[in-house]
């Protein structure tokens, strides 16, 4: 088979258009920065939509997938390259007004003939409006006491997407706890345009009135609630704060209002960052996802923030082996699912140290 025809192993680049923040630089890329060795480009007060979906970048980008060559673009820890979820051969429609379906169609014949310059748009577009929080997590990177505002023109562009969006992600920061929350995810938007979906992350600390009000007014994919702890001593441990059973309560909160959502379920999880603090928490994390019903995600820690990293240490890599087999053992269908993936990366990690 040759290169033009290969199956693509990702087609994120042709779809998702991502705004990420290190270290006061605002930039572009098809998936989480922790994943991807290279972006879009730069973000700045002038940049429009356009500039970076279609900019050298992305273009860049694309070709490197195109020619199999992601092992140069893409980390082997990306659960989303790993899961096999987001391949060429995992494409499909999906169902919504007229506009919408005609531009995934649009997207899929550009991606069958390996285009790099597209005239399909974004259908994934996560957006950061703030990187304030009110947590201080051991192995959080970001400044958040930094008075951060995202790119005016490129944010008005990006609503703008919103015929287009199925899945529109706000991170932080802490989004949830701040008063413009209803700004960053307008109800009427959401109206307007009944196949588009709010994705969060939270920490799930606190969760304002006018922040539930506007969440039952929107439509929700899935809502992932960081916890990075089975017990109360080492959630404090981690995030500097005595508010584990806060965080399970407003947790349950969610999970039931997801339940129950006037514009159609949506899915909680429970998300876990692996790191030297917690690794021995993993199966008592799966078992407490277990007991509140709730599926989980597992993740490896990045960086060195904290002293929380399990790298360059290989009888800490052995042990952290150890406890994601023990928790094999208890964990059941999709869970189950997130630890093997987990622990395959665990291995990975272990024989390039080798």
């Amino acid at each position: 088979m040759s290169a033009s025809r290969r199956t693509l192993s990702c087609v994120m680049p042709w779809k998702a258009l991502f705004m990420d923040e290190r270290d006061g630089t605002v930039s572009a890329l098809p998936c989480c920065a922790n994943w991807i060795a290279d972006n879009y480009g730069h973000i700045d007060e002038q940049t429009t939509v356009d500039q970076v979906w279609n900019g050298r970048g992305a273009q860049r980008i694309r070709r490197l997938l195109v020619q199999g060559r992601e092992s140069e673009l893409c980390s082997t820890d990306c659960p989303w390259l790993n899961s096999g979820r987001f391949t060429e051969s995992a494409l499909r429609i999906v169902d919504g007004p007229p506009a919408f379906v005609e531009n995934q169609r649009l997207n899929h014949q550009e991606i069958a003939d390996r285009r790099l310059e597209l005239e399909s748009q974004p259908m994934l577009l996560r957006i950061i409006p703030t990187l304030r929080c009110n947590m201080h997590c051991r192995m959080c990177p970001q400044h958040h006491s930094s008075m951060f505002r995202p790119p005016a023109l490129f944010c008005s562009e990006s609503l703008a997407l919103a015929p287009y969006l199925y899945d529109y992600q706000l991170h932080g920061g802490e989004v949830l706890v701040s008063p413009d929350f209803p700004a960053w995810a307008p109800p009427e938007v959401f109206d307007r345009n009944p196949q588009m979906r709010l994705s969060l992350v939270t920490n799930g600390t606190v969760i304002p009135p006018s922040t539930w009000e506007c969440l039952r007014r929107v439509a929700i994919n899935y809502i992932t609630v960081s916890v990075n702890a089975a017990t109360r001593p080492t959630y404090r441990h981690i995030a500097g704060a005595d508010l584990f059973e806060e965080v399970v309560a407003n947790t349950l909160s969610i999970r039931d209002l997801g339940r129950t959502h006037p514009r159609g379920n949506f899915r909680v999880f429970l998300s876990f960052v692996i790191m030297r603090s917690n690794y021995q928490e993993i199966s008592g994390f799966v078992q407490m996802a277990r007991r509140l019903e709730l599926p989980i995600h597992l993740l490896l820690v990045v960086g060195e923030y904290g002293g929380e990293s399990i790298y360059g240490d290989p009888a800490l890599l052995a042990r952290v082996a150890d406890r994601l087999q023990a928790a094999l053992t208890v964990a059941e269908g999709e869970a189950r699912e997130e630890v093997a993936m987990a622990l395959n990366a665990i291995e990975r990690r272990t024989q390039e140290q080798k």
